[in-house]
């Protein structure tokens, strides 16, 4: 098993079967959808406890988060507007 964000050719590297999120972009390729994703946030209730609970999304630029980023890019997430 291997882990990682970088993007990488399936059929090239001979991978058998892959988890990835986001579009399907090469037709060679069979895929199935596992389940449906969204972008959620989340935090430990300890965290909250000593860093407060963040009122809009704004806030979070202040707290330790963990980014989703595209592969496709490299660019973060915004999340849902």
């Amino acid at each position: 098993m291997r882990l990682g964000d970088q993007f990488v050719d399936l059929i090239g590297e001979g991978v058998d079967v892959a988890i990835r999120v986001g579009d399907m972009e090469d037709s060679r390729l069979i895929s199935r959808q596992l389940a449906p994703h969204s972008i959620c946030a989340f935090a430990a209730p300890g965290y909250l406890a000593r860093r407060g609970t963040p009122q809009r999304p704004e806030a979070l630029t202040e707290h330790d988060c963990v980014n989703f980023r595209f592969q496709s890019s490299g660019q973060p997430s915004a999340g849902p507007s």
